[in-house]
């Protein structure tokens, strides 16, 4: 069975973006991408580690955004694991795993 590759995306308010841009060299900005829902969004492509590390500083640095992911050549979507009600026990199993 082939691994599935996993893109991770965020959508951020103007301060968190600057921090992106500032602090993160790994980051790609991606302006205009077509997510599954239909809507053109301006997103930052980052590793899972960056991602990871994001939510984990999200509430001491004031950050605020939306984590998006793409599952192999599939649409761009809301990722469930930080964004649902049970993103907590997701994200506590991914880092496990991390």
């Amino acid at each position: 069975m082939t691994e599935k590759k996993t893109e991770w995306f965020v959508e951020a308010d103007a301060l968190t973006n600057a921090i992106l841009a500032d602090q993160l060299t790994e980051a790609e900005e991606c302006p205009g991408m077509l997510c599954e829902d239909g809507v053109s969004r301006n997103l930052w492509r980052l590793s899972a580690h960056d991602v990871a590390m994001l939510h984990h500083d999200r509430r001491r640095l004031n950050l605020n955004f939306t984590t998006f992911c793409r599952v192999d050549s599939r649409g761009i979507h809301i990722s469930f694991l930080y964004n649902s009600p049970q993103k907590r026990s997701a994200w506590k199993r991914f880092i496990m795993k991390a």
